[in-house]
């Protein structure tokens, strides 16, 4: 049986100071044998979840046929997420105004946001992920070709004639994952600024309370560990719209796995979501 081959199109083959055949490289390297993923960080290798993948991308899919048709449509997601999409043909067929568009992209953002109880005084606190040019910035992230879409649709979105955009609020986010056990604290300060590659913005708190130890004088060491989620995390719960238990699952796997580094999670049936 031969090894898969990976080849690039649309570049020069001649060009060795290129850094897509290092990422390939490693991406042979990370899949088979455990090795560390695309990037600069050797700490980030794939964990697999023995846990099924499931999201909401039929809701993107919808969403994205509707806002073809009427320019911009929003609507709440599961997980206390709001999605917005913007086509730019849509807007076209109806002769929206630089005025008329952000008016109505405010209102049906806004009321999106309420309905996902992401609104309501805490936008400071709230964070967000967009489809614009994302997965030539991240190689972390899945190419929009590669998602159970239409063609036309997949089309729309590298090209960034359609947009997507996903946004929560982190405060929520953390009572969700504490509502199914783990001890979450959203650390990020509030603000409007983007999330910066790297930015800590949740920390995930789990003791272990079957190894207390008791020190000399009195008191209680309990051992623990700390998960610190950062953008990449975070925007994968968001543009994959992963359904929230999914999602909770492999974040406690990871916390019972005690394993160390920045794992990246790989579902049993990744491969049959993405195309």
């Amino acid at each position: 049986m031969h090894p898969p081959r990976t080849e690039e199109i649309k570049t020069n083959p001649k060009n060795s100071r290129s850094a897509q055949p290092r990422r390939i490289n490693q991406a042979r390297t990370a899949v088979p044998d455990g090795g560390p993923l695309p990037g600069d960080n050797a700490c980030e290798l794939l964990y697999d979840l023995d846990l099924p993948l499931r999201t909401h991308l039929d809701v993107l899919r919808d969403a994205l046929e509707r806002a073809a048709t009427e320019g911009i449509h929003a609507t709440p997601v599961p997980g206390s997420r709001a999605l917005f999409v913007v086509d730019q043909y849509g807007c076209a067929q109806h002769g929206m105004s630089s005025k008329q568009f952000n008016e109505r992209l405010q209102h049906t953002a806004a009321t999106a946001l309420q309905r996902a109880g992401s609104a309501a005084g805490r936008e400071d606190h709230n964070v967000h992920a967009t489809s614009l040019d994302s997965t030539a910035r991240d190689p972390l992230r899945v190419p929009w070709a590669n998602y159970p879409l239409h063609p036309v649709a997949c089309a729309r979105l590298i090209g960034d004639y359609a947009v997507a955009t996903l946004e929560t609020s982190g405060p929520v986010l953390t009572r969700l994952l504490h509502a199914a056990g783990p001890d979450a604290r959203w650390v990020r300060p509030p603000g409007n600024a983007d999330l910066q590659q790297g930015e800590v913005i949740m920390e995930i708190h789990q003791q272990e309370q079957l190894r207390s130890v008791a020190l000399p004088g009195g008191p209680t060491m309990t051992p623990g560990r700390t998960l610190q989620m950062r953008r990449a995390e975070l925007n994968r719960y968001l543009i994959q719209l992963l359904k929230p238990g999914s999602w909770v699952a492999g974040i406690k796997d990871f916390l019972a796995a005690r394993q160390a580094g920045r794992p990246w999670p790989h579902y049993r049936n990744e491969h049959e979501i993405w195309v």
